[in-house]
């Protein structure tokens, strides 16, 4: 009897120190996914299976996407949190692993984290589609034979998005800033507004700064503006986002070169200058219909807009508040 006794104990502490040996492992692999210090990363690749590539560059404490666009700064703060936070979950069950290898073969996106080396990967890792309850990701680094479930501790979600991967794919537009401007409302010195559907230009804006104020021009005459309003204005035009960039859309050549809705006109002190046109916007659905049951010939929700580079989604309630009269900042 105590023989059989040694003999059962012995096999429990053998599966133990199997069981810690393994967690070890798996431990070990683990760790490698999280970056401890974020402050040091300086660039980062990701590459999806068909094709696309982006690359995040950090340079005077700004993010740049392929060293030319500003970054989103949420996006590149969400990305780096995810970094930082990133853990294991559990390993994928072997029962499953086999085909999550050959999904993470056929569509994950590759992540290369990059810090004072900016020509080696500090880190190289795949991540792949959510988990079944959507909360967590498959992920596996590079070079290893061994898939995880990852997750963030208390986030709800899984991780794909939070590295702008949309579906299976990435895309330079997802990481850009949305800025419409890209101009310091302070530096703003002359304004203009053309409606181009008014029967008449009475409520075209025409707002420029002459000796330190700005000025309302109305057929060749000048009023001076409500100074107060028109800072609260420009301060509007610095906050102003576009919904998203749309500079793939298989109609946009044809949509600029149709009649514009309105043309915008921005200068700044150093002689820049923006020109921005919006163009009508088909409804979502053909059976869309306004208060009076009929057919909806435009969306009055959204519509598009154009600066000579990017084509790009905006929202009425964001333009509504630029798209001013001169009566608006008398």
């Amino acid at each position: 009897m105590k023989k059989i006794i040694t003999i059962i104990l012995l096999l429990v502490a053998l599966a133990v120190l199997i069981y810690q040996q393994t967690n070890n492992t798996i431990k070990q692999e683990l760790r490698d996914f999280a970056v401890e210090d974020i402050s040091t990363i300086t660039k980062v690749f990701l590459a999806d299976r068909h094709g696309h590539d982006v690359t995040l560059f950090k340079t005077d404490d700004k993010w740049l996407v392929e060293n030319k666009y500003p970054a989103r700064k949420d996006g590149i703060e969400i990305m780096l949190s995810t970094m930082n936070k990133v853990r294991v979950r559990q390993p994928v069950s072997e029962s499953m692993h086999n085909n999550v290898i050959k999904n993470l073969a056929a569509s994950s996106v590759k992540v290369e984290i990059f810090t004072d080396n900016t020509d080696e990967a500090e880190k190289t890792y795949y991540v792949g589609g959510e988990v079944a309850d959507l909360l967590g990701s498959f992920m596996m680094m590079e070079n290893s034979s061994k898939a995880f479930i990852t997750h963030i501790p208390g986030f709800n979600g899984f991780l794909a998005p939070r590295y702008s991967i949309e579906g299976t794919r990435v895309s330079m537009d997802l990481w850009r800033d949305r800025s419409i401007l890209n101009m310091d409302a302070a530096d703003i010195e002359f304004v203009s507004v053309e409606h181009h559907e008014n029967e008449t230009a009475e409520g075209n804006l025409y707002l420029d700064k002459v000796n330190g104020n700005f000025v309302l021009f109305e057929n060749g005459e000048g009023s001076l503006a409500n100074q107060e309003r028109v800072n609260t204005y420009l301060q509007l035009w610095g906050k102003a986002n576009c919904e998203g960039f749309m500079n793939d859309f298989s109609k946009k050549d044809s949509i600029i070169n149709s009649a514009p809705f309105h043309t915008i006109k921005v200068w700044n002190k150093d002689g820049e200058e923006k020109t921005i046109r919006t163009y009508h916007k088909a409804p979502k659905r053909a059976e869309y219909q306004d208060l009076n049951g009929q057919p909806l010939k435009w969306d009055v929700d959204r519509m598009y807009a154009y600066d000579g580079t990017d084509f790009t989604l905006i929202q009425f309630y964001t333009f509504n508040k630029l798209l001013l009269s001169p009566n608006d900042l008398r």
